[in-house]
């Protein structure tokens, strides 16, 4: 069975990288503005001393993102030039 790629190499990984950072842009605001309403927040006290309460879950957004785009190279890995998982 042949598979054929989508985008020689270069332009693959140029396209993963760009999906991978607008994904994580995106999951990260959407995490930002949920974390308030969730109460995930560092408020300013004698040991943080930030102008505002900042959003503690920022970490989340990049692992989703990281964990979607892993997803989708496991499950087209012919499509995208490599061998999957």
């Amino acid at each position: 069975m042949e598979t054929t790629q989508i985008l020689p190499p270069y332009q693959l990984y140029a396209a993963l990288f760009v999906a991978a950072s607008l994904l994580t842009y995106v999951i990260t605001a959407g995490v930002r503005v949920l974390a308030p309403r969730m109460g995930v927040i560092a408020r300013r006290d004698t040991r943080r001393r930030h102008d505002r309460d900042i959003p503690l879950l920022g970490g989340t957004g990049l692992y989703v993102s990281l964990m979607l785009l892993m997803a989708v190279y496991w499950l087209y890995p012919a499509a995208l030039g490599g061998a999957g998982i």
